[in-house]
């Protein structure tokens, strides 16, 4: 997640089984969430994405929305419409854990998501 201002930017990379050669088991959103309801609830449209796992236009992800609960050491993904742009039976709700700054696994992590979103980032 990025933090900027009162904006977050939330990417989330799953995916479900593929149903058959035609059907991507992988899925990557992104979107721009506001606080909605306090203390933590945040919401807001996705967003147009193109990387190795999808290639989601503006009219692809028109009207999809996220739906998720900051927490200090979690967040919980109540929703995400990803119907028409991910596969079948994808589901991103759940609880996500935070990772430390800085440990090996955060940028373990951060440099998969480089990798698929196409951010320049990395360790200092």
């Amino acid at each position: 997640m990025l933090v900027s201002g009162e904006q977050r930017i939330l990417t989330l990379a799953g995916g479900a089984i593929p149903r058959s050669s035609g059907t991507n088991g992988d899925c990557f959103v992104k979107a721009r969430i506001y606080l909605r309801k306090r203390p933590n609830f945040y919401e807001g449209d996705l967003l147009p994405v193109k990387n190795d796992l999808v290639t989601l236009n503006d009219l692809d992800v028109s009207g999809k929305r996220m739906g998720v609960y900051l927490m200090k050491d979690k967040i919980h993904v109540g929703g995400v419409d990803v119907s028409g742009i991910c596969g079948d039976f994808t589901d991103f709700s759940g609880d996500y854990e935070l990772l430390k700054k800085g440990s090996r696994r955060y940028w373990e992590t951060l440099e998969y998501f480089n990798k698929i979103s196409g951010w320049d980032v990395g360790p200092p």
